[in-house]
């Protein structure tokens, strides 16, 4: 398998205007973001798209599908075409998904939605790897988290690791000050800081909405 690029999107609900609703101009400006960089992945025509999230080891294969019915919205996503699977994908995965219909990347294409160390699929072709993943939840006094003062600069961390294409810097991020920080995407992006470069990379927004560090980022194999 060679990962030919990579986009980071949040793995926050919020950016679900069905999820939302009344805040959905809130996060307007992260999710036009993300949205840029998902349908820059989308176009680049790898022969299979991959999403990632932190999580129990599994693979869940081309067809599978999820919903945000959890969070009382009965909004169906899915993985490539829609078979008519029963919900199976976690939260992180139906972000993703729900990304990657927007824009035009729900065909036979969408081969698999992976949380951390589970297998990848079609390891012999090029892939597109699509990454749901969160910094620290407190940075702020209402953050899930609560306030934590040294939250703003572990996301300060991963911000410059995104913007200069430093897996390294991603792959050496502190997992203790990770755990009291509750950066739950922490795996997901040591993952990405595995894959072997170089990289021409963008980091195309980061926020701390909700007290949540919030990044969106775009990697291309340089």
């Amino acid at each position: 398998m060679s990962v030919v690029a990579a986009a980071v999107v949040p793995a926050s609900p919020m950016l679900v205007p069905d999820v939302s609703t009344g805040a959905a101009g809130e996060v307007a400006a992260l999710r036009v973001a993300a949205d840029d960089a998902v349908r820059r992945l989308v176009e680049l025509g790898a022969e299979a798209l991959v999403v990632l999230a932190s999580g129990p080891r599994a693979t869940y294969p081309h067809g599978s599908a999820g919903t945000f019915a959890g969070l009382g919205v009965p909004l169906r996503v899915h993985l490539g075409d829609d078979v008519g699977e029963p919900p199976s994908l976690p939260l992180e995965l139906c972000i993703g998904a729900w990304f990657l219909e927007r824009a035009g990347g729900s065909t036979a294409t969408v081969t698999a939605g992976v949380t951390v160390d589970g297998s990848w699929a079609s390891p012999d072709v090029d892939v597109a790897l699509l990454v749901v993943a969160d910094g620290s939840a407190c940075r702020t006094e209402k953050a899930p988290g609560a306030f934590d003062p040294r939250a703003a600069g572990f996301d300060a961390q991963i911000a410059t690791a995104l913007r200069g294409g430093d897996g390294a810097a991603l792959l050496g991020l502190d997992a203790e000050l990770a755990a009291d920080l509750r950066v739950a995407g922490l795996p997901a992006l040591r993952a990405l800081g595995a894959l072997p470069g170089p990289w021409q990379a963008q980091l195309l927004a980061d926020e701390a909405g909700h007290g949540v560090g919030s990044f969106v980022a775009y990697w291309e194999r340089g």
